[in-house]
């Protein structure tokens, strides 16, 4: 602070990195400092937390934890991935057993309808089980 200030100067200047004010506006120009300080400081804790956090979390996705944690969660998926495959050849399985059924059975009724249409020709046509294209 000075009662005098340089010629070019009405209230505040900076001379050689030096802030330089009158009397009258010191106590304003002290807040505006002790602002632009704090920020400052909040800045650097900042970037001091983030660089730790930065530190630890490449030490957590570098370790053997990160590691296990991948790994049980692709067994899992392996898992999962080979139960359904079981699943489906099982289903795939009795989907197979009961078309063959379905096709036993389908024949024997065929076989069925033309014992009786061979006794009795007068048996009225089931188009289900007649030739495509034959008149009944």
């Amino acid at each position: 602070m000075t009662s005098s200030l340089p010629k070019d100067c009405r209230r505040f200047t900076t001379i050689d990195g030096v802030l330089v004010t009158d009397f009258a506006c010191a106590p304003h120009l002290a807040v505006i400092v002790r602002a632009h300080l704090l920020d400052l400081a909040h800045a650097r804790n900042a970037a001091i937390q983030q660089h730790g956090t930065l530190e630890m979390l490449h030490r957590y996705l570098s370790g053997v934890e990160f590691r296990q944690r991948v790994e049980a969660i692709v067994e899992a998926f392996t898992a999962m991935r080979a139960e359904l495959e079981q699943e489906r050849r099982a289903a795939e399985r009795n989907w197979a057993r009961r078309a063959k059924q379905i096709d036993a059975v389908t024949f024997n009724v065929s076989g069925f309808y033309g014992d009786l249409q061979g006794m009795l020709p007068a048996l009225p046509a089931i188009r289900s089980l007649e030739l495509p294209g034959a008149d009944a």
